[in-house]
């Protein structure tokens, strides 16, 4: 079957119209379970379970909101890389309704205007994400944040919120590049040389790290990350720890940029092991093949993304 621009709104919109049109009979519910459905249509909650992004879709302009508080969560997707493992976490945690995708030219036409809870801009090589935020996109960003809203960058969008990039160096793939959206006055260098070397310009090798946050311990999956290099007189909070490094050793970090705030991580802390099951293949060509040889994955969970969610998001 062929399927033109248009094709998959055009099927999504008739699953839903079908979806909404079909009343549960009386004998396949309970009537705990229909007044649960007559209440969920009252407040909208029904209609809106049909509207929810597709993982890779990004969806209406409608906000979703509870109460007075904005409570939408945006993912910025670039069209190159997978983020399935943080909108699955994000999922999990929030529900669907209220996270969706967006893209550049969402950013750039206004969205975060809407005022969501948080913008997370996920990993993968910065300057596919750059070539199209830079200007209005990136401009956008940083209005929404210096207003009040909170930005979560990870890896590659870690990188991004910092004053400079720089990967790679003295190596053939180097890039070193001042960034436009510059939440943070720091520099990110990485690949981290103790834990890989780069591969080339878009990545390096996967490889378990121990994180430490406090009193809290974990193992989190490191891909490419860079180091936090804080410019003079920046301000700035360390919210972990890479365990096994001495300089500059600052995985996760945060800080405010005027009434907003910025959460910047340099592992992948959305994967835990059933994410990391997910990414394991046996096949020819994997390009995945470091995660399969990270061995046992057991003893990595989503606590520490989850504590800090609820500390920046709730």
């Amino acid at each position: 079957m062929r399927l033109g621009p248009g094709s998959a709104r055009r099927a999504a919109s008739g699953r839903r119209s079908t979806v909404r049109s079909q009343s549960p009979a009386a004998g396949d519910m309970t009537a705990a379970g229909l007044a649960q459905v007559e209440a969920a249509r009252r407040d909208r909650r029904w209609e809106a379970a049909y509207v929810g992004p597709h993982p890779l879709a990004c969806c209406s302009t409608d906000s979703v909101e509870i109460g007075s508080q904005p409570m939408a969560i945006f993912i910025f997707h670039d069209y190159v890389h997978d983020s399935a493992a943080l909108y699955t976490a994000l999922v999990a945690r929030y529900g669907a309704v209220r996270v969706r995708y967006v893209n550049a030219d969402d950013v750039a036409n206004g969205i975060l205007a809407e005022r969501p809870a948080a913008f997370f801009r996920p990993g993968g090589a910065s300057r596919y994400a750059a070539a199209k935020l830079r200007g209005r996109g990136y401009g956008a960003i940083r209005a929404y944040v210096q207003n009040g809203g909170t930005y979560v960058g990870i890896c590659g969008g870690a990188y991004d919120a910092c004053s400079q990039t720089r990967w790679a160096v003295d190596t053939p793939y180097e890039i070193v590049v001042e960034n436009s959206l510059a939440l943070f006055e720091a520099d990110a260098i990485g690949p981290i040389r103790e834990f890989c070397d780069p591969r080339n310009r878009d990545g390096s090798a996967a490889k378990l790290v121990a994180l430490a946050a406090g009193e809290r311990q974990c193992t989190a999956l490191y891909w490419g990350g860079g180091r936090f290099v804080p410019h003079a007189g920046a301000e700035y909070a360390v919210q972990a720890r890479f365990a096994d490094l001495s300089e500059h050793s600052a995985a996760v970090v945060s800080g405010r940029f005027g009434v907003g705030r910025w959460l910047l991580c340099s592992p992948h802390l959305e994967y835990d092991h059933a994410a990391l099951q997910l990414t394991t293949f046996e096949v020819p060509d994997n390009r995945h093949a470091d995660i399969a040889a990270l061995g046992d994955t057991t003893h990595v969970t989503l606590d520490l993304f989850h504590h800090l969610l609820t500390e920046f998001i709730g």
